[in-house]
């Protein structure tokens, strides 16, 4: 890619605009939906970027969709992310999902194996965070 842009960057103007990114299991490969035709034929110079680029983009949809493992003590309900933008809570918007759940797992296992010194949010609110998103977890009992 050039300086200026990313993978992440192009794929994220992409879908701000409308652009729907999916994997397509039959031919282990990227799908790409534009809204319309005009819409297609407005955003042909993207189409050869991403085919130039297309192994970086195709990483990259890849991990988004790939399941993180789940720290000690948490066992996965559903996972199954909301396209973006996802609201949560009432201040919070999440334009990327699967970053959000991985970070806000992450934030969970520290929650988790050190409650005392953890200040962020509740174990309780990292939960409902997660599930808002489309990740439900559950925590094993103990």
């Amino acid at each position: 890619m050039s300086d200026y842009f990313t993978v992440v960057d192009l794929v994220h103007a992409l879908e701000d605009v409308g652009v729907k990114f999916s994997l397509n299991d039959q031919k282990d490969g990227l799908r790409i939906r534009f809204c319309n035709k005009k819409h297609r034929e407005d955003l042909a110079e993207w189409r050869a970027i991403i085919r130039a680029h297309r192994d970086e983009v195709l990483e990259y949809v890849r991990t988004r969709y790939m399941v993180p493992d789940m720290p000690e003590g948490v066992n996965l309900v559903c996972w199954d992310l909301k396209d973006s933008p996802v609201a949560v809570e009432t201040t919070t918007v999440v334009i990327d999902p699967s970053q959000f759940a991985r970070m806000t797992l992450d934030q969970l296992q520290c929650a988790l194996q050190d409650p005392e010194h953890w200040n962020g949010w509740t174990v309780e609110q990292l939960l409902d965070r997660l599930a808002q998103a489309g990740a439900i977890v559950a925590l094993e009992r103990r």
